[in-house]
């Protein structure tokens, strides 16, 4: 870790031979496997992409001979919900052996909210169900809806490093608790977590597939972080997170590595960039992969905030490195425009739920 921290500003020599798109590196892999993920694993969307990439992209004997396992949690073993047959990929192994199991994608566990509604069962296909994206825009009133309003607005918080948001669940290793987790224990009462709920779902639906949160933000900081969180909000009020994501300002125009002679413009790809005070920047913050049912008479829920500690380290909104920790750290006012010419959204991924 120490290492890590040391080269965070990429530094060529250490960086060059690790870094670069998985779809470009994946290319040259010449052999078929068995990949197991979990959607709360910490590793899971790293996992489901090696995947999907080997199985796309790979030489012969890789290309279309990849079998992907993905169960509730991978390394979480336990969240708020009760996964019900969650180590069934495991036994499939154990039972059949590898021999038995020849698509691309065999095993697929599908999550939702309790036993008693609709989820919590596994799927075998030959690969992911193609999905459209449904997006929920940003409204007054901590709305989100299918349908964006014409005028601008905003909604500012203060976020103080010296307090940051406690980590409640997710794709956690060993920060307990891991999984979905209701994330009223650590939002409630904070003047910095923004909520928002879309109305009442009249009709179940799932999801599966990458999940993206899209903002128009400034802050009168020269850095800092946007988290957010997607939710799903039960009839009796409980928050439970279905994945969440984090966006580095200072990152926002860094570039990877690309594996042919590594030729690109160094210092402007590596580089941290510093925001202007009040300037708005529109930027796409990577949720993750979910495969997932949301309910009738449950709500879609967006928590925005700036920390989630200690899953993510804190960000003092210096412009500083990771490893420099407090030194000259300040408080930001950070803010979320939307509607009108600031289409602050979500976009889900959306599967028929018959897939």
């Amino acid at each position: 870790v120490q290492t890590l921290l040391e080269n965070e500003d990429f530094t060529e020599d250490y960086w060059k031979y690790l870094a670069g798109p998985l779809g470009n590196q994946w290319y040259w892999a010449n052999i078929s496997a068995l990949h197991f993920a979990g959607w709360y694993d910490i590793f899971g969307n790293y996992q489901i992409e090696t995947a999907m990439y080997l199985n796309e992209s790979g030489l012969p004997h890789a290309k279309g001979n990849q079998i992907l396992i993905v169960d509730p949690g991978g390394h979480c073993p336990i969240g708020d919900i009760i996964w019900v047959d969650d180590l069934r990929g495991w036994e499939i192994v154990e039972l059949y052996a590898l021999p038995a199991s020849r698509a691309a994608f065999k095993a697929d566990n599908v999550l939702g909210p309790s036993i008693e509604e609709e989820g919590l069962y596994w799927i075998e296909a030959d690969g992911f169900p193609e999905y459209t994206y449904q997006y929920y825009y940003i409204n007054d009133n901590n709305v989100i809806s299918t349908s964006k309003q014409t005028t601008s607005n905003s909604q500012t918080y203060l976020y103080d490093p010296m307090n940051p948001v406690k980590t409640w669940g997710g794709n956690n290793l060993e920060i307990e608790p891991c999984g979905p987790q209701n994330q009223n224990v650590v939002e409630k009462g904070r003047t910095d977590v923004l909520q928002y709920n879309s109305s009442v779902i009249t009709e179940n639906f799932a999801i599966v597939g990458p999940i993206w949160v899209n903002l128009f933000v400034s802050s009168d900081a020269v850095d800092t972080d946007f988290v957010v969180k997607i939710i799903d909000v039960f009839p009796n009020g409980k928050r439970m997170l279905v994945q969440d994501g984090i966006y580095r300002m200072r990152w926002r125009n860094a570039q990877p590595y690309f594996p042919d002679y590594y030729s690109f413009n160094y210092n402007q790809a590596t580089k941290p960039t510093l925001m202007n005070k009040n300037e708005i920047y529109n930027i796409s913050v990577q949720v993750g992969h979910m495969s997932y049912i949301f309910n009738k008479n449950h709500k879609i829920g967006l928590s925005i905030t700036s920390s989630n500690y200690p899953r993510f380290s804190v960000n003092y909104n210096s412009g500083n490195n990771v490893i420099d920790n407090s030194t000259g750290y300040t408080t930001a006012n950070n803010v979320i425009h939307y509607g009108g010419n600031y289409p602050s959204n979500i976009a889900l991924p959306i599967v028929d739920l018959n897939w």
